[in-house]
């Protein structure tokens, strides 16, 4: 627990301060996500959200993998929500199924939003034991830091940075910072889209990451039903 404490509070700073790497390395891909979906809140504090992604690459010219999610979070108390996340990635080279469990927590000054999230990330091809005995499961541990500005009742600004580190053999072993940007817009209380930006700044691997994105996202907000009153006779 110590371990983990001390990792936050070093990465957190690492986030707010300059990029890990000194001089980002060149772009090597651009990629574009588009991503839809649906959420529900079936009871108050739950939210559940069901989502489809297509990345290109090659500058978004050429198909990388598709990806089928469903995601549920809880609100624990104000300012305080964990949830977990699954999905399956598919490709012409490789299907792979990933577990996100995770909490964040926010603070609120004035217009701005400043929150934290803690996020854990495994990857596996298969479910068999014998296999993962030979090929491990990958697992990540990410933590995230946002600054979102409330433009107005329907449109919010943010910026991040989310820090990678790999779990092995009981260390962590940090490849990546990932710099992102954007605009969300909430359009008749239904419609939520976001417009964002980032860059995956790797390191520490022999073949690092380096790629910069577009991510445009339609997310459909299903209202619940209301229950209607009985007429007094």
């Amino acid at each position: 627990m110590r371990e983990l404490c001390n990792y936050i509070l070093v990465t957190s700073l690492l986030l707010v301060g300059v990029p890990a790497v000194p001089g980002a390395q060149t772009i090597a891909d651009t990629r574009l996500r588009l991503n839809a979906g649906v959420s529900y809140e079936p009871v108050k504090k739950l939210e559940l959200t069901g989502r489809y992604r297509l990345t290109t690459h090659q500058g978004g010219t050429e198909f990388l993998r598709s990806m089928f999610s469903l995601r549920a979070s809880y609100k624990i108390a104000r300012g305080w929500e964990a949830g977990a996340e699954y999905r399956y990635n598919t490709s012409y080279q490789q299907d792979y199924h990933r577990y996100f469990v995770f909490t964040r927590v926010k603070y609120g000054i004035d217009k701005f939003d400043i929150s934290y999230r803690l996020r854990y990330q495994q990857d596996q091809d298969y479910f068999d034991a014998e296999y993962l005995e030979a090929y491990p499961a990958e697992r990540v541990l990410r933590n995230r830091l946002m600054v979102k500005y409330a433009y107005n009742k329907k449109c919010d600004v943010y910026t991040y940075a989310d820090h990678f580190s790999e779990l092995e053999d009981g260390g962590l072993s940090p490849f990546r910072v990932r710099y992102g940007a954007g605009v969300q817009y909430l359009y008749k209380k239904r419609h939520d889209i976001s417009l964002e930006f980032f860059i995956n700044d790797g390191f520490n691997r022999k073949r690092p990451q380096n790629v910069a994105a577009i991510d445009v996202s339609y997310t459909y907000l299903l209202s619940k039903k209301s229950k209607k009153k009985k007429k007094k006779n």
